[in-house]
């Protein structure tokens, strides 16, 4: 079986600001349309706490400082 890897794009429409993200894998694709940014954030959280392991407290305290700072 052939492994498809996933790719991922998104935009932020400034005029009626509202984020849209597409996940696609194969001949899957999935759009996630009209987010706002709180969806965002959470979306973002849901992932990173998928990624669990033994360093959860500094690499929890480091997400959130990333959040606060969207520039780093």
């Amino acid at each position: 079986m052939k492994e498809h890897p996933i790719q991922a794009s998104g935009y932020f429409d400034i005029l009626t600001d509202e984020y849209a993200l597409t996940v696609a894998s194969g001949s899957l694709a999935v759009t996630f349309d009209f987010l706002t940014k709180k969806d965002v954030k959470h979306l973002i959280s849901c992932l990173s706490g998928m990624l669990y392991d033994d360093n959860t407290e500094s690499d929890d305290e480091q997400r959130e400082a990333d959040l606060g700072d969207p520039g780093s």
